[in-house]
């Protein structure tokens, strides 16, 4: 698997890029990097949009897991940008707990 970290004003993020599409975004530095155009491209756009240069792009990626991880992806996308939720938040508007 392919992984780029990348330097943030909210800290050091970890890209992973598995068969041509994003599939992780963690906390923390990668011990090696295995960089790929996705993911030099995808670390662009972030450091573009926390630059908040940006308030829409587009990444390749693919969400894995339950419904319930679907559902939390789907409520997360439709946080318009400058916004914010809390775990709490999101959980009331899926009828759950955080």
């Amino acid at each position: 698997m392919k992984t780029q970290s990348v330097d943030t004003s909210f800290g050091t993020l970890t890209l992973r890029d598995d068969a041509g599409a994003i599939v992780a975004f963690d906390r923390g530095r990668a011990p090696k990097a295995y960089r790929s155009d996705l993911l030099t491209d995808a670390a662009a756009k972030l450091m573009v949009y926390d630059a908040d240069e940006c308030e829409n792009y587009v990444l390749t990626t693919v969400v894995s897991g339950i419904d319930l991880q679907f559902r939390v992806c789907d409520a997360m996308l439709a946080i318009p940008f400058g916004y914010t939720q809390t775990y709490g938040e999101i959980g009331k508007a899926l009828n759950m707990p955080a």
